[in-house]
Formats: structure tokens, sequence, C-alpha cells
């Protein structure tokens, strides 16, 4: 990769909620620090044996997430993924990263028959595809003062509503594509409540706020229960980025866009509320630092070099497993290793450095 190889780190970031990082005490501990990882893909470092993102050539120095950079950054090792997706999601001991590729706060939307996967389904509240249960598994650990536990979440829960609600937008609602969101619904709010709605795209929109609101909820509920009343004293979560501006929906019409942006502030305004007023958590807004990059891309800088496309996929219509350095040097953009997005959703290894980049500011701005 010429001059990049000084400079790129083989790393990429995981869309959501960061929970913090294990390490010394105080004392003179040798011990090292430990990075706790929960949530999407964006966090994912490996669970699948890929990230998402371009893949290395090197199987040994893989293109890292954001959550590694801002563990090596913080002088903690980079964090082993604690399931194996290939092996029915076995848990790997001394491994602490345990967010999964395609994981929701609410994952009975992932398979509403279930799917076995060992002793659990896909659409099952105990699933590793649960972010919720990801972050219960972390607090069963026991976390030192200087641990950090990285968290985000809600990236594919927004995706389900979007669908069926974009569409019904789009075409018109009819008692098919409003049963399906109103089923959605049901799983956290009343279902009196919901049933009683009319189906009428400005109803049903506010009924995706309150729903993107309890799951702003349950997700601060877990950091409560599970990682701040077991004595965590760092916890990192990201909020939720528009995912308008992302490839998925950057060309979508503007009334889909509106409505992305109103179920994602809804989400983001109710975690604030939750865990705002917690001390030993910090709320890192990167949904108003993707939306500054997307807005000023000459600003986002590192090692010389800024983004130069935020908008297109550089990986185009190749599935990300098969999105190497190779496929790029040789097919690919000329400028790739500066794009922001590599698929519909997920970064390039670049825009993952970024990311680490700003997220050590944030908690060397905090304090920790």
């Amino acid at each position: 990769m010429h001059q990049w190889k000084r400079w790129v780190v083989s790393a990429s970031m995981a869309t959501l909620v960061v929970v913090g990082v294990v390490g010394c005490g105080g004392g003179g501990s040798s011990t090292p620090k430990k990075v706790y990882v929960a949530g999407d893909s964006l966090n994912d470092v490996g669970v699948y044996g890929m990230r998402f993102t371009v893949q290395s050539g090197d199987a040994k120095n893989p293109h890292r997430v954001w959550t590694e950079h801002v563990a090596a950054s913080i002088g903690a090792a980079y964090p082993c993924a604690a399931y194996d997706g290939l092996q029915s999601f076995a848990a790997k001991s001394g491994c602490t990263a345990y967010a999964v590729g395609g994981a929701q706060i609410n994952p009975a939307t992932l398979n509403r028959t279930g799917v076995a996967i060992s002793s659990v389904t896909i659409g099952s509240d105990t699933a590793p595809q649960s972010v919720i249960q990801q972050i219960k598994d972390v607090g069963k650990n026991t976390f030192r003062y200087e641990d950090m536990v990285l968290v985000n979440g809600g990236g594919n829960d927004i995706n389900v509503l979007l669908t069926s609600l974009s569409e019904g937008l789009l075409l018109g609602y009819t008692p098919a594509n409003a049963f399906a969101y109103k089923t959605v619904m049901k799983d956290l709010l009343p279902a009196t409540m919901v049933d009683s709605t009319p189906n009428t795209p400005a109803d049903l929109t506010v009924l995706g706020t309150q729903y993107m609101q309890a799951l702003a909820t349950s997700l601060s509920n877990a950091v409560k229960a599970e990682l701040l009343v077991k004595e965590a004293q760092r916890v990192l979560v990201l909020n939720l980025p528009n995912v308008a501006k992302a490839p998925i929906l950057n060309t979508s019409a503007p009334v889909v866009q509106d409505l992305a942006g109103t179920l994602t502030r809804a989400f983001n305004a109710q975690l604030q509320k939750e865990l705002g007023g917690e001390s030993k958590v910090l709320i890192v807004d990167f949904d108003a630092k993707l939306g500054d990059w997307i807005n000023n891309p000459t600003n986002a800088k590192l090692n010389g070099f800024n983004l130069t496309n935020v908008t297109a996929k550089a990986c185009g219509t190749t599935a990300l497993r098969d999105c190497s350095d190779a496929v790029l040097n040789a097919s690919g953009p000329s400028d790739w290793k500066t794009y922001l997005f590599v698929d519909d959703l997920h970064a390039t290894p670049f825009a993952y450095q970024l990311m680490g980049q700003w997220v050590t500011e944030q908690i060397k701005a905090k304090g920790w």
C-alpha cells in the first residue's frame, strides 16, 4: 500500500453503545487494562471470522474497527471476539469483545419463528444477537478502575422500522404492512396502545418514535443494572448515527430521510435523558460527528490525509467478505483508502481510524 503502510493501522470500528475499558487499578498493579465491547457490526472485532470493513490481505494484521483503535490508544490489548459465530456462538475464554454483527436491542425482530443456534435462537433475548444479553455477559466480569466498556446499539433496530415504514410512506399504508410494523411495536409498547393507533403516516411515525425511545430506555437500563451496579467505572456509549447519511438511504426520497432523522433523534434524546447524568458514563455524539465529516470532509484529517468521498461505497456491489485490499487496488476507486463508507452502512479502515482518534479525544476530555 506504498506510503499508506506507514500509517494505516489495521483496525475497524463498530454503531452504536460502547462499554468501558477494564484496566489497572491504583496502587501500581501490573495487571493490564481491559476493554469490553458490546453492540453490533460497528463494534464487532471478528465474531464471524471477519470485520465489517475492507478485508486485509494479511490475516495476522486485519484492518481493525474503532473499538480496537480505542483500546490501543489507551494502552490496552486489542480485545478478541468472545463468541465464535462460525461454531454455534461458542464462548471463547479470555476474550472481552461481545459485539455481534446484526445484533439488535430487540432481537425478536430478527426472526419471529426462531432459528436454532445451540441452546438459544436468533430471535431470543438470551442470544448473542441481543445487545442486552451481550451487556449481561460483559457484566459477569470483575471490573477494575481503569477498565472501559464500549457499547453501541439501535442501528439494526431502526432499519427494521424503516423497511416497513418507508414502504408505507412511499406506497401508501396497507393493512398488511401496518400489521407488520405494529407487530414490531408490541415487543416493547403496550399492545392496546399500538392496536388503537390509526394507520396513517403521521400516527405511525409517532408510534415509531415511542418505540425508539423504548429501545433507548431498554439499553440504558441494561447499562445501569449490568454495568454500573456491578461497579464498572468507565462506560462509553456511542449514540445512534442517522442512517439517512449513509449510502443505504442517502439517495432515498426526502420523506424517508426525514423519517430516519426523526427516529434517530428520538432514540438519542432518550439515551441522553437516561444516561446523561451518570458520572461513570460518557455518551459520545457519533451522529453529530458523522454529519460533520460528511459536511466538511476536508476537515476529517489523519496523518496528513482527509476524507475524499463521503457518499459512495468503496466496495461497490462486492460483499464485504470478498472486498479486500487486493480487489480494491486492482479494480476499486483510485482513492478508496480515503472513502468514508465501504458499503451501505459500514466504514473504511481510514474512517474507523478517524473514529478511534476522535473517540479517544472524548475519553481524554472526560479525564479517563
